[in-house]
């Protein structure tokens, strides 16, 4: 298995992890009347954001390397791809931040989990998605040929 196809198996369960994210903090958050024990909410997007990050952070690390072994032109895609993926790292370090050690601006928290969510499902869309709609889930050509937009 080529490191770009892992990448792109990888941004899948990424989306779910996004997804599941925003959906248990809009059920604490975003209810009157609770559905669900909050506190086993609270626990699930815990343990979800610890995987969401490791997840994150494996992904990132495959990215980077497939950046400097291609040795080419960074396509549009990839850029904004790049750009979209350093943003949500960015914010989500901030809101970690915040939860560990700036405790006067927990108040705000609850505001960056949408963007970082929003921010990963687009990045992956248009990497993961692309490539395996693209190529499916075969290997076609080596890493840094995969990075080149036609």
């Amino acid at each position: 298995m080529s490191i770009i196809l892992l990448k792109a198996l990888l941004g899948l369960p990424l989306i779910f992890l996004a997804l599941l994210g925003i959906y248990t903090m809009f059920e604490v958050l975003g209810r009157k009347e609770k559905k669900y024990d909050i506190t086993k909410l609270k626990v699930v997007h815990l343990w979800n954001g610890y995987l969401f990050l490791l997840l994150l952070l494996a992904t990132g690390a495959l990215g980077i390397y497939l950046v400097a072994e291609g040795n080419v032109m960074l396509g549009a895609k990839t850029t904004f791809h790049l750009v979209l993926a350093l943003a949500a790292i960015f914010l989500l370090l901030i809101k970690i931040s915040y939860l560990r050690a700036y405790r006067l601006f927990y108040s705000q928290v609850a505001g960056f989990g949408l963007p970082i969510a929003l921010l990963v499902i687009i990045a992956a869309a248009i990497s993961s998605g692309y490539y395996l709609l693209v190529h499916g889930f075969t290997v076609e050509g080596t890493a840094a040929s995969a990075m080149v937009e036609p």
